[in-house]
């Protein structure tokens, strides 16, 4: 009986270390060698960084269009632009 509780004790204990382990390494599956490569890049400073390259062409294409130089265009889904 006490031996039972004893390796049931164990048990919990490794799945304690390795939840924990999991946790530092970042979220589900990602390794630490990336979190870390991710740190060191400015995280996701990229990501960020390309959407609002994307606005600023899009906000110059909406200009653009207002003041007649584009015409608008129909979509392959069938909305005007």
């Amino acid at each position: 009986m006490k031996k039972a509780e004893e390796e049931e004790k164990e048990r919990q204990k490794e799945k304690k270390e390795k939840e924990k382990r999991r946790h530092e390494a970042g979220t589900g599956a990602r390794s630490k060698g990336r979190m870390e490569k991710r740190e060191k890049d400015g995280g996701r400073k990229g990501v960020k960084e390309g959407r609002r390259k994307e606005k600023e062409v899009m906000e110059g294409w909406i200009k653009k269009r207002s003041k007649g130089k584009i015409e608008k265009r129909e979509r392959s889904d069938g909305r005007m632009d």
